[in-house]
C-alpha cells in the first residue's frame, strides 16, 4: 500500500459522554452525546455503524465525533485524532488562530495551493494581493534577445514555482515567504 498524508478539514469534538437514543419504531436506537464545551449532539440510528468500535474498546477512551463537510460522522479514538490532525481554531502553541474556522497555518496553505487554489495573508485582502503555485514548463526553447538566450541557453527548464499578486496589480515571480509568513495562522483560500 501506498503512504498518504490528510489535508482534509473536518469537524470534530472530544465526547466527554453518551447514552442510548430511542428513534422510536424500526428506526433503532442512536446516541445522545455531551461533547467537549458541553455541547449536546444527536447520532441518528443511519450514523451508528463508525460509533461501534467506540463501544468494542475496553480501555474506556469515548474518542470523538468527526462530522466531515459533506455531513458523514465518524468517530476516532482519542490518540489516533489527536496524531492526525491539527487544530485551525483555537490556540496553538505558537500563535492564536483566528476562531473563523476558516483560517490556515502556512503548511495548510501550501497544500491548498498545491490543489490549485489561490491563497493570501488575512490583512493582503484589502491590498488585492494573493498567491499562486505556477506548475512550471519542462522544457522552453529560448527566444533570440532573452535573458536566457544572452546566456548562452538554447533550452531552459523552468521549475514550479510560486507568484504572487502585488497591491500594485502585478505578478511577481519566485515569492518567498517571510519568518512572520511562515508562522503565521491567518492564511485563508481567495475566491
Amino acid at each position: 500500500m501506498r503512504k498518504f498524508l490528510s489535508h482534509k478539514t473536518v469537524q470534530a469534538a472530544k465526547i466527554l459522554s453518551h447514552e442510548d437514543a430511542d428513534f422510536g419504531g424500526d428506526k433503532g436506537a442512536g446516541l445522545n452525546m455531551v461533547l467537549e464545551g458541553q455541547q449536546h449532539f444527536v447520532v441518528p440510528p443511519a450514523s451508528m455503524l463508525p460509533f461501534q468500535r467506540m463501544f468494542e474498546r475496553d480501555d474506556g477512551d469515548v474518542g470523538y465525533l468527526i462530522q466531515y463537510t459533506d455531513g458523514y460522522l465518524s468517530w476516532s479514538p482519542t490518540d489516533v485524532f489527536e496524531s492526525g490532525y491539527a487544530p485551525i481554531e483555537g490556540e496553538t502553541n505558537f500563535a492564536p488562530i483566528p476562531a473563523d474556522g476558516v483560517s490556515m497555518s502556512f503548511g495548510m496553505a501550501i497544500e491548498a495551493l498545491r490543489k490549485g487554489a489561490k491563497v493570501a495573508r488575512e490583512g493582503w485582502a484589502d491590498h488585492g494581493m494573493w498567491l499562486v503555485l505556477v506548475g512550471g514548463t519542462p522544457s522552453i526553447d529560448v527566444v533570440e534577445g532573452t535573458i536566457y538566450h544572452r546566456a548562452g541557453l538554447d533550452e531552459v527548464e523552468i521549475n514550479p514555482h510560486i507568484d504572487m499578486m502585488t497591491a500594485t496589480g502585478q505578478m511577481q515571480p519566485g515569492w518567498l515567504a517571510s519568518q512572520t509568513d511562515m508562522l503565521a495562522n491567518d492564511w485563508c483560500i481567495v475566491d
